[in-house]
């Protein structure tokens, strides 16, 4: 067979059987090759032959075998029936189980648990093997969910306050379930009383595998008022009177729920009365509310003040020296008692000054006055900017506007300088400067320190980085720097560029300098020849090959080159090629421009120099002592390792004249066009002998 039994020496799949035999004499030819694929069987007989070179035929041979593909029959069994409607809501064990008719059973996998996860489609699987080791593989579909349902209780609505009730609260009960399904859940409950920071209302959901679930929701419950007061933070300014403003604050008690919020406190402060009430209300925290209520007497009515400035300020309304201020009053009520004296201002600088005294009425009320005024004694800041940002490092190139503003805190700016241009001479420092004044009359100056060159730097030079590669030519990419010189503001840098081509025998590099104020130079060139190409290199034999692109005796490869840039400068001096023998092998060389560049070639080419290995042979036995005594013919054959036979001239065929020795030869040549000469004895006698009695 071509391969071992697939398990306990059974077949499961098509297999090829052949047979073998030997022959001492004229040699095995063939035998039976046999394909057997089915049907199953415990004993198969395969019988088969073998044929010799002169055509004799074998007695039979039998292969015996055992044939199973089939895979036996499986089951896959639950250990226990559904928990509800059809679905498992805690482990089960599924058991494997089978039958084979052909090869017999051989083993199945072992019972199986299964406990999740929840799954509406889930499945067990495991398989049978036979004896042959066909395998059958088995499931078994399950709906499993040993998860309860998500419950909740849901209050049929909002809390009155502060997650408190304060009247009867119904609840009802609902439940998900993202496996089996919900099944049922109990019916609404409702809370009445009593009061209580700890009740609460619960219920259960059942899903479809059976599975319970509760839930609960709590409930604080208060339908009492809470206890309140009101309270005046302070006693009667006289006689029972309050002459300024009065708060009365709220409070309460609650013994259940607790108190959540009293009304603001209230504040009285007017109109004057004899009998005045300020109510307000508290709620605890389940939202219940009770009020409460103060009687007071008011009057408040302070006496009228005015207070006037020695001097009127400037035209725009400031004042920049100190000025003084009296006051005066009156009252309509009990009558005025008394007014400060005068007061001077003298600072600090602000835009809405004020100068403020009081009168007091007989009654204790106090009347305020003031005057506002607008002072600054400061002179404003003044800065001095230019119109645009410096050219480069700090400096200047062309000319700039220098603007003038200033910043006073108090009056604010009135007016400043107009714009002063630089625009030279060049220096590296010179100052611009201009003076702004405030609305209160003070002035200031300020100044800008600036450098400026807008003179162009000169470019003095440029310097390759190396030497050219050979005869004056660059073969490789090559960096020029270019130096300058700048009288004002010093140079900043000049380029250093590349040139890495296109090839040319006059090529050039082009440079620039810039100063430091951003002045930048005219160009500046570095002239240059540039071959940045290897030669076209071709390699030549000295003639043609010899037979079928095969050399068969010595030849010669010259190697030569163009060059369109610089130009070819040497190549290698022509190579011979004598042997080896080989089938693939090339001779190569190289040449160089004039700026250095190499290239290579190479000829490929294929050698063989040696004839082929021939012989002539008979084709049969001599008759008798080595002895022809009828014609006979004579063939030719060769071989040849390197390049290959190419023919052989066809078989000669010898029939006399009798000789002791006559040569029959013929000729061989490989694919090179190396010739052989073969040739093969021959003694002939086809003459009966002369008898005599």
């Amino acid at each position: 067979p071509g391969r071992a039994p697939d398990a306990n020496g059974w077949y499961n799949h098509a297999l090829t059987v052949g047979f073998t035999g030997a022959d001492a004499t004229s040699g095995v030819a063939s035998c039976t090759q046999l394909n057997y694929a089915g049907p199953d069987d415990p004993s198969v007989a395969l019988t088969g032959t073998c044929s010799d070179a002169a055509g004799n035929v074998s007695g039979t041979s039998t292969f015996t075998l055992k044939y199973d593909e089939t895979a036996p029959q499986a089951t896959a069994t639950p250990s226990r029936p559904t928990d509800a409607n059809g679905w498992y809501n805690r482990s089960l064990v599924v058991t494997f189980a089978g039958s084979d008719t052909t090869s017999g059973l051989d083993v199945c996998d072992p019972a199986k648990t299964y406990s999740g996860p929840d799954a509406a489609s889930a499945s067990v699987s495991g398989s049978c093997r036979d004896l042959a080791g066909n395998a059958s593989p088995r499931s078994f579909g399950l709906k499993y969910d040993a998860t309860g349902p998500q419950v909740t209780a849901t209050p049929g609505r909002a809390a009155n306050g502060n997650g408190w009730y304060s009247a009867p609260i119904g609840v009802t009960f609902t439940a998900t379930d993202g496996i089996s399904g919900v099944a049922s859940c109990d019916a609404p409950k409702t809370y009445s009383g009593p009061d209580s920071s700890t009740a609460s209302l619960s219920g259960t959901c059942l899903d479809q595998a059976g599975n319970a679930r509760s839930a609960s929701l709590p409930v604080k419950y208060d339908a009492t008022a809470p206890a309140t007061t009101a309270t005046p933070g302070r006693t009667p300014d006289s006689n029972g009177w309050f002459n300024r403003a009065l708060t009365v604050t709220f409070g309460a008690t609650d013994g259940m729920s607790g108190l959540d919020t009293c009304d603001t406190a209230k504040t009285y402060s007017g109109p004057d009365v004899g009998s005045a009430t300020l109510s307000g209300a508290c709620r605890d925290k389940a939202g219940n509310s009770a009020s409460s209520s103060y009687t007071l007497a008011y009057d408040a009515t302070v006496p009228s003040v005015t207070a006037a400035a020695d001097r009127a300020p400037n035209a725009a309304g400031w004042y920049r020296a100190p000025v003084t201020v009296s006051f005066t009053g009156g009252d309509a009520t009990s009558g005025l008692a008394s007014c400060q004296g005068a007061k001077s201002y003298s600072g600090p600088d602000s835009s809405t000054a004020s100068v403020a005294g009081t009168c007091t009425d007989r009654a204790g009320n106090v009347g305020n006055g003031s005057v506002g005024l607008k002072y600054d004694a400061t002179a404003p800041a003044v800065t001095a900017t230019p119109g645009r940002s410096a050219n480069a490092n700090g400096w200047y190139n062309a000319p700039v506007g220098v603007t003038f503003a200033g910043a006073d805190a108090t009056s604010g700016t009135a007016a400043c300088d107009a714009v002063r241009t630089y625009s030279g001479p060049d220096t590296a420092s010179t100052s611009v400067a201009g003076s702004c004044s405030d609305q209160a009359g003070n002035s200031a100056s300020g100044s800008l320190t600036l450098k400026y060159d807008a003179t162009a730097p000169q470019v003095t030079g440029a310097t390759p980085a190396r030497q050219p590669n050979a005869t004056g030519w660059y073969a490789a990419p090559v960096v020029v720097s270019f130096g300058g010189a700048d009288a004002t503001s010093g140079i900043e840098g000049c380029s250093a560029p590349s040139y890495s081509g296109p090839d040319t025998a006059s090529g050039s590099v082009t440079g620039s300098c810039s100063d430091k104020a951003g002045n930048p130079s005219a160009s500046s060139s570095f002239a240059l020849k540039y071959d940045a190409t290897a030669p076209a290199v071709t390699a030549a034999s000295s003639r043609a090959a010899d037979a079928n692109g095969w050399f068969n005796h010595p030849l010669s490869v010259s190697f030569s080159g163009t060059d369109g840039t610089s130009g070819i400068a040497s190549c290698d001096a022509a190579k011979s090629y004598a042997g080896p023998d080989t089938a693939s092998t090339s001779l190569g060389g190289s040449c160089r421009d004039e700026a250095g560049n190499a290239a290579s070639a190479s000829l490929a080419l294929k050698y063989d120099a040696t004839p082929p290995a021939a012989s002539a042979s008979a084709a049969r036995a001599a008759n008798a002592a080595g002895w022809y005594s009828a014609p006979v013919a004579v063939s030719f054959t060769a071989t040849d390792v390197t390049s290959g036979l190419a023919s052989c001239d066809a078989a000669k065929t010898y029939s006399g004249p009798d000789t002791t020795g006559a040569s029959v030869g013929g000729t061989c040549t490989d694919k090179a066009g190396n010739p052989a000469s073969p040739s093969l004895l021959v003694r002939y006698d086809a003459t009966a002998p002369a008898a005599t009695a």
